[in-house]
């Protein structure tokens, strides 16, 4: 798969509440998080994180896996 069949898989996110404001994790993709001061910042963000993060996986030739279904 490239870069762009990855960005379109709806991978679950987690949002967690942290000192410094909100945390966005992609549950599938380990140290893929976007923060920011408010929870809007952090879901703005989340995209361009998910983007770095398949692309230096990519890089490295990891696998990468499919989005899981949460419940």
């Amino acid at each position: 798969m490239k870069l762009d069949d990855y960005m379109k898989l709806d991978y679950p996110i987690k949002i967690t509440v942290e000192d410094f404001g909100y945390a966005v994790h992609i549950v599938d993709l380990p140290g893929c998080v976007s923060t920011g001061a408010t929870k809007e910042e952090a879901l703005a963000l989340v995209n361009d994180k998910k983007r770095r993060w398949l692309i230096q996986a990519l890089l490295d030739g990891k696998r990468i896996k499919q989005p899981s279904r949460r419940k």
